[in-house]
């Protein structure tokens, strides 16, 4: 007998794949429909419109992942009184990033529907509480602010190592591990950080690099105003509705006045997020030529990013959109490509060891993903609480220390 055909989830399965290249959100249930082998009509007796769909997506994906966290008893259910052992944590992350490697596209679905940026009407917080997960709110609302940012470097870097993994596999995949090479470098990072000494930075040599990563604010130019432009829309009508309409409007400038700059909205992003990579390279390259070790790399890249972030508001909202569209260090091509390697070959020069072979260019996006989206999406009260100090020592020296130290 020939198995009865589940239409609905077919449909489903082909809209999450719609979603694996971390940006293509512009399908439409007619683009569905013609995957699946259906007729346009057949779609609308499982989803009346495209909205239905992507609600169904959204409780798919989370009703997945809630499961996922709660029967392995994250970060955000944990009580303080009871700690990870090595064994728990290893066995959480393995589920974890096995949730999304074998769910093709929900990754760039969560990233993508606006769940994460906040941008829907119920954002991530509700719906992972809505079926029994807490999140940062309760975190901070509670002042237990080491847990929190224990929760959420793990999740942010986990969403980091995802995407990267899966620009990757697009640009060579010969070069990718094996997905049980890939879990168990993932954990060993978080666990046990990427430093290979046990000391940490004095209180002197911070201060000292503290004094070093101080910026001036570069003079606001044409490509300031871009940016502010670009945030203004992006915070008005989401990523989505980014038009060189909108965007002119902002500027004051005649559409065609602003075509003269760029030929396409995909242009004027990527030329911004260029411009913007080529300034924080030089700024970091030049003060990376003091580092000493590895672990003096990732605190002058923390400090220098969150300098320069607190400088400059505006760029929090292209390192949202570069997240969400998978975009890293790895898929830049040509003249950005050439031009960032070579203000990083002075580190690699310096022949500094790093656990797991994982590249200074890695470390770098991780770090700016980290400091990028902490300062972006949440109220931490900077006045009073050390963040980069949580976070340097998480990426350097991993959970198992941080819990040891509460």
């Amino acid at each position: 007998m020939v198995p009865k055909r589940d239409t609905r989830q077919e449909i489903l399965t082909e809209a999450f794949l719609m979603y694996e290249d971390l940006g293509n959100r512009k399908f439409s249930l007619s683009e569905i429909a013609a995957k699946v082998g259906i007729s346009k009509t057949a779609i609308f007796r499982h989803f009346k419109n495209k909205d239905a769909l992507i609600q169904v997506m959204t409780e798919t994906v989370f009703t997945g992942l809630s499961s996922v966290l709660n029967s392995k008893d994250f970060f955000f259910t944990r009580t303080e009184s009871k700690e990870y052992s090595f064994e728990e944590f290893s066995d959480l992350i393995d589920t974890v990033l096995s949730f999304f490697m074998e769910h093709p596209g929900y990754l760039g679905f969560t990233l993508n529907s606006g769940i994460l940026t906040q941008k829907t009407d119920e954002p991530i917080f509700s719906i992972l509480k809505k079926h029994g997960v807490m999140f940062s709110e309760e975190y901070i609302k509670s002042s237990n602010l080491r847990r929190f940012f224990r929760a959420y470097f793990c999740t942010e870097s986990i969403i980091f190592f995802l995407v990267r993994r899966n620009c990757l596999l697009k640009i060579n995949s010969s070069e990718v591990p094996s997905d049980e090479e890939f879990k168990k470098t993932i954990t060993d990072v978080l666990w046990n950080g990427i430093s290979k000494r046990k000391d940490k930075l004095s209180h002197e040599r911070r201060a000292e690099l503290d004094k070093l990563c101080e910026i001036i604010v570069p003079e606001a130019g044409d490509d300031a105003r871009f940016f502010m432009a670009f945030t203004e829309v992006f915070n008005e009508y989401g990523i989505e509705g980014i038009t060189i309409e909108r965007i002119s409007e902002k500027l004051n400038l005649a559409k065609s006045s602003l075509y003269s700059y760029f030929n396409n909205k995909e242009e004027y992003i990527t030329k911004m997020l260029s411009s913007e990579l080529r300034v924080i390279m030089d700024m970091l390259s030049e003060r990376l030529k003091a580092a000493t070790s590895i672990e003096e790399i990732a605190y002058i890249l923390l400090v220098s990013e969150k300098n320069y972030l607190e400088q400059r508001p505006f760029v929090l909202t292209i390192h949202s959109w570069a997240s969400q569209q998978g975009f890293n260090l790895d898929r830049m091509t040509g003249k950005e490509k050439s031009e960032t390697e070579d203000k990083l070959a002075i580190i690699k020069d310096k022949g500094f060891e790093i656990k797991n072979g994982l590249s200074v260019k890695t470390i770098l996006g991780w770090v700016s993903s980290v400091i990028g989206t902490l300062k972006l999406y949440f109220k931490v009260p900077v006045e009073t609480t050390d963040y980069v100090g949580e976070l340097f020592d998480l990426i350097c020296f991993g959970l198992s220390k941080s819990i040891s130290n509460k």
